[in-house]
């Protein structure tokens, strides 16, 4: 097993706010109370040396630019589908 990632911690918070910064609608999230973890760790941070190690791979695409290309590619599909 591997951990394909780039080592960096990241809050979920930033993540939905770096996918609400490229919406193309207004969009909004809302906490549910009811889904939230009585108790959560407040840094979960993977580790590349493992795959690093055995094949070489190294991180190079930065997670905003991931997140981009996943939106673009989810907006081609949908697109073609219309």
């Amino acid at each position: 097993v591997y951990n394909v990632c780039s080592g960096v911690d990241l809050a979920v918070q930033d993540l939905a706010d770096q996918l609400l910064a490229q919406a193309t609608v207004p969009l909004r999230f809302e906490i549910d109370p009811d889904l939230l973890r009585p108790v959560d760790v407040p840094v979960i941070r993977g580790s590349h040396d493992r795959i690093t190690a055995a094949t070489g791979w190294e991180p190079e695409i930065s997670i905003s630019q991931t997140l981009t290309d996943l939106l673009d590619d989810w907006r081609q599909r949908v697109a073609a589908e219309s």
